[in-house]
């Protein structure tokens, strides 16, 4: 039995003449009493190498997938996982993916597809890539059986090939709802497409058919303990899939080069992504060689010159991973608020040690400081205390009075309740230095110098004391592109009494208005699960300008405000977290250079001198390997049924494996 499916399998594979999907048949009628231990030996067999496996195996997933033939096709998939293949399985999963999922439009074969792209769809968990090509299908076969018509039709074989090989024409002899099993399909085909879109977050606008098609047909989303028990069930392997990644991807079309997920580092790539599109905070940066290898200025310096520079679709800021917080473990997920706040104070440090002497204002706070006043009056002396101190962001707490998730709440009113009042009082009393004992008292707060680019974190992550955990509160927050910031700004004057001449102050009330540039998003359940990314447009753009860019990790598209200002309505964990804004009293300069230090230059010119080499290589080699498999059938002395010449290789998997 074992020589006979490894004999089926070298056959399968050759390349001379494709074999005929009729081969199927063998799994007909063989016992699937035998998957086990014939998937073993064909998986470990040292007479099927890599390269058969993959063509084998990709051809086979085309083939109709019936009930047996899907279970012999599952059985050597495990066989693949047990023996540790995975860079095989990846190959057959972007491959045949779309194929299988077109099977499960035919009744006869459906069962048996959706069992295979179900187990390869919850496997492939390192990108997100075969759902996505695969999501305009399930959006069709959705529509299609839930018309309310005509029961399901049994296609001719005929119509299945014709189907499989991508005319679809042939559906309109598929049926449509009408059936319990139909119905039972459609059901567990909502759940796998709910538990995908849960794992592979931060395409809100890809998903948004299929979402709203869902709910039209009152699919309801699995909790998400199901959706983590199905992801951890459905794992390939715990470890990360790197090896795939050749990295052979160009830059954007549009411009931009995105930052490669290094494992577990959305927190990180998305706000240095918001921090690049402030041009003016990144031109100056780059007017200055930091040379000092190991700190966080000279790391972001390069990893800024690269994002302006490579010619590859990503860069991998593995120097940032440098200059972490101590108390970060690299790979694990963090705040992406709190390892902002680390590195704008970490880049003033630095900047102050570098100009030692010199009077030159804060790197950090030349842009992004501003100044706050708190004020506390006593009940009892009514005597006043004023402190002020500096900040980079202002962190806004929602009301204590639960609201409803899905009820809006504008950004204005979480900033007057930042700002509003405070009764301090019972265990929370001021020290009043005049009474010198703890007194009820009054506290307020106001900004008396307002930051030309304004930080707001939403405080949406609490701890939960009945939990004993950290929570995440999915508060709907409306925003718009242009905001007022209250202030009270303090004027410096002479007065002149008695003939003497007095320094007073005077608070002005104000308002400054500020343009949106940035929004940072989180998306997931909950502070340990998660995923970041950003839309962005650069800082010296106009407020009515509506070019705006989704940075997810390497990815770079296009986007518009209108379609993520509404996120959270379709999807309710994805939310707004950090928000960037530029002053509109500072006129933009819309800047033409592109320069970077001479030594970065080198780096980035040698790195991309390097990269179309790579390319060039690798294309190279296919055309060659290619040339010789063409070659070898001519020298076969009129006999093609040879199966000692391996295939040519496979595409190496997707580019950044995130």
């Amino acid at each position: 039995m074992n020589t006979s499916l490894l004999r089926l399998f070298q056959r399968v594979s050759q390349d001379i003449q494709p074999p005929s999907p009729a081969l199927g048949i063998v799994f007909e009628i063989v016992s699937t009493d035998y998957v086990s231990i014939a998937s073993s030996y064909i998986t470990e067999s040292p007479n099927v190498n890599k390269d058969q496996l993959e063509k084998a195996l990709v051809r086979m997933v085309t083939w109709p997938l019936t009930p047996n033939t899907s279970k012999w096709i599952e059985g050597i998939l495990r066989g693949l996982i047990a023996a540790k293949k995975f860079s095989v399985l990846s190959l057959v999963t972007t491959t045949g993916i779309v194929s299988i999922a077109r099977q499960m439009f035919i009744p006869q074969l459906r069962d048996g597809a959706f069992s295979v792209f179900e187990f390869l769809q919850l496997g492939f968990q390192h990108s997100p890539e075969a759902f996505h090509k695969t999501l305009p299908i399930l959006t069709r076969i959705f529509r299609k059986l839930s018309l309310p018509q005509s029961d399901p039709v049994e296609l001719k074989p005929y119509e299945i090939v014709r189907l499989l090989a991508g005319n679809d024409d042939v559906l309109e002899n598929v049926g449509s709802a009408g059936s319990e099993t139909v119905g039972i399909f459609l059901g567990k085909l909502a759940d796998l497409i709910y538990t995908l879109m849960f794992q592979h977050t931060g395409f809100p606008e890809l998903y948004s058919d299929m979402l709203t098609l869902l709910q039209v047909e009152n699919r309801n989303r699995p909790s998400d303990q199901a959706m983590k028990e199905a992801i951890l069930q459905g794992a390939w392997t715990s470890e990360r899939l790197s090896d795939l990644s050749d990295n052979l991807k160009s830059r954007s079309s549009l411009g931009k080069a995105g930052l490669g997920n290094l494992g577990n580092t959305c927190y990180m790539n998305s706000f240095l992504q918001a921090l690049f599109m402030t041009d003016p905070f990144r031109e100056k940066l780059l007017e200055v060689p930091w040379k000092e290898e190991i700190s966080s200025i000279s790391q972001l310096e390069k990893t800024f010159a690269f994002m302006l520079k490579t010619q590859r679709q990503a860069y991998a800021p593995k120097g940032m991973l440098k200059v972490l917080p101590t108390w970060y473990s690299v790979g694990t997920q963090q705040d992406s608020s709190e390892y902002g706040r680390f590195l704008m104070e970490q880049l003033d440090i630095e900047y102050k040690q570098k100009v030692k002497g010199e009077k030159k204002e804060p790197f950090v706070e030349e842009f992004f400081g501003g100044k706050l006043e708190n004020i506390i009056q006593c009940h009892k002396c009514q005597n006043v205390s004023k402190r002020q101190e500096d900040f980079i962001e202002l962190p806004l707490a929602f009301p204590d009075v639960p609201t409803d998730p899905k009820v809006q709440v504008e950004i204005s009113d979480l900033i007057q309740h930042y700002l509003s009042p405070e009764e301090l009082k019972d265990a929370n009393q001021y020290f009043c230095d005049t009474c010198q004992s703890y007194q009820d008292a009054n506290k307020s707060m106001r900004v008396v110098k307002s930051p030309d680019h304004l930080v707001i974190t939403l405080k949406r992550f609490a701890f939960d004391a009945v939990k004993k955990s950290r929570v995440k509160i999915c508060q709907d927050v409306k925003y718009g592109t242009t905001l007022n910031l209250p202030t009270q700004e303090i004027q410096s004057g002479v007065q002149l009494e008695n003939q003497h001449e007095h320094q007073v102050e005077n608070q002005v009330e104000s308002g400054r208005s500020y343009v949106l540039y940035a929004v940072i998003i989180h998306s997931g359940p909950s502070a340990e699960h998660g995923h970041y990314y950003t839309y962005a447009r650069h800082s010296n753009l106009a407020s009515h300008d509506d070019s705006w860019l989704q940075l997810n990790d390497s990815n770079v598209t296009l986007s518009k405000f209108e379609s993520f200002a509404s996120l959270s309505k379709h999807f309710g964990s994805d939310v707004p977290y950090i928000l960037f804004y530029r002053a509109q009293d500072i006129l933009p300069q819309i800047s033409t250079s592109l320069e970077i230090p001479e030594s970065l230059t080198k780096e980035v010119v040698q790195d991309n001198t390097n990269f179309l080499q790579e390319q060039e290589n690798h294309f190279k080699n296919r055309a060659e390997k290619r040339k010789s498999y063409f070659y070898s059938g001519s020298r076969n002395n009129g006999r093609n049924d040879r199966d000692d010449h391996p295939p040519p290789p496979s595409f190496q998997g997707p580019g950044w494996i995130c």
